[in-house]
C-alpha cells in the first residue's frame, strides 16, 4: 500500500502523516511536509482484480521495490521527500520560465497513458518538448559519480537500454512525441564541487544525449517489464534485485557496517526487503 507516515519523527519515533498537521515540534515546514505527503500517497496498491497504473519512472525500478512499495505500508525518512522535492523546484522553475513562450513550440509537461497490456497502464510526463528542433528533454539533479556514468555511456555509445535515462526517455517519445528526433537530459549536478571539477572535468551541468531506438524495441522493452510486474502480481512471487540492481549507486561503509547505498538510502522499500534485511544481518549491522 501507499506509504502512511514519517519514520523518524523527533516527537513520536514514528508518525502517520496527519499528526503533522497538529504537531507541537512542527520539525520542518509544514507546506513542505505536505508537499512531501501528497508526493508519498500517490501510488494504490497493485492487484490482480484492479487496474494498475505504472508509471514510466516506477517502471524502470527493480521488481522487488516495485511490489514492497506497493502492497505493503511503508513509512518514509522525511530525508527521502526532501530529495523528491528538490528535483520538483528544478522543474517548476523550469515550467515557470516557459509560460513566456509560443506553447504550441514548447510543450511542457505533457502527460500520456496507455494500455500495454490488460488492466496495467503505463503513465508520464514530458518535461519539455522543442518542436521547432525535434528535441525532446528531461529534467534531473543526479550526484557526480551519476553523471560521471552518462558522460562515458553517451562516449562509449552504449545501447540505449543500457541507461534508465535513455530507456524513459525513448519511452517518452515513442507514446509521447514520436517526432521527436533527438533526446536529451539536462542534468545538474547537485553535489559538484571544485575538487570534482579539477579530478574529472565535469562542470556543474551536464547534457546528456540520449541514443535512439527504434519504436518495436522500445514497445518490447514496455511490454516485456509489464509482463513481469504481471506475474509477480499474480504469483505473489518476488525476484531478488541483481547485482546490477543493488549496486547501480556503489557500496558506502559508515559505522564500519559497508551495505548498498541504493538500498541503504534510496530505496523506499527497504524497511520491507527480506533481501536487504538478509545483507544487513550478514554485515552485522543492527
Amino acid at each position: 500500500m501507499p506509504s502512511i507516515g514519517f519514520d523518524p519523527c523527533p516527537v513520536y519515533g514514528r508518525a502517520t502523516f496527519d499528526k503533522c498537521d497538529t504537531c507541537p515540534s512542527r520539525c520542518r515546514p509544514l507546506p513542505l511536509m505536505k508537499t512531501w505527503e501528497n508526493g508519498l500517497r500517490i501510488k494504490p496498491p497493485l492487484s490482480k482484480d484492479s487496474v494498475n497504473r505504472i508509471s514510466t519512472t516506477e517502471s524502470l525500478d527493480p521488481l522487488q521495490k516495485i511490489w514492497y512499495s506497493r502492497i505493503n505500508e511503508s513509512w518514509i525518512s522525511p530525508s527521502l521527500g526532501l530529495w523528491a522535492l528538490d528535483g520538483t523546484a528544478m522543474h517548476a522553475i523550469a515550467e515557470k520560465g516557459a509560460e513566456g513562450l509560443d506553447q504550441s513550440v514548447f510543450v511542457t509537461e505533457k502527460k500520456f497513458e496507455t494500455e500495454i497490456i490488460p488492466g496495467y497502464i503505463l503513465t508520464g510526463m514530458s518535461d519539455l518538448m522543442e518542436r521547432d528542433r525535434g528535441t525532446l528533454w528531461d529534467y534531473k539533479k543526479k550526484t557526480f559519480l551519476g553523471a560521471i556514468e552518462l558522460r562515458e555511456a553517451e562516449k562509449n555509445k552504449l545501447p540505449w537500454d543500457a541507461t534508465d535515462e535513455s530507456v524513459q526517455l525513448n519511452i517518452y517519445r515513442i507514446y509521447n512525441f514520436p517526432e521527436a528526433k533527438s533526446l536529451k537530459n539536462y542534468i545538474i549536478v547537485r553535489d559538484w564541487n571544485a575538487r570534482i571539477g579539477r579530478e574529472t572535468g565535469l562542470e556543474k551541468e551536464l547534457i546528456f544525449n540520449a541514443p535512439l531506438a527504434s519504436e518495436a524495441e522500445v514497445r518490447l522493452w514496455v511490454k516485456t517489464r509489464f509482463l513481469k510486474i504481471k506475474n509477480m502480481v499474480d504469483t505473489g512471487v518476488v525476484p531478488e534485485c541483481t547485482r546490477g540492481d543493488i549496486m547501480k549507486y556503489k557500496e558506502k561503509k559508515i559505522d564500519g557496517v559497508t551495505l548498498p547505498s541504493r538500498c541503504r538510502f534510496y530505496c523506499d522499500a527497504s524497511t520491507l526487503c527480506p533481501q536487504f534485511a538478509r545483507m544487513k544481518a550478514n554485515a552485522g549491522a543492527t
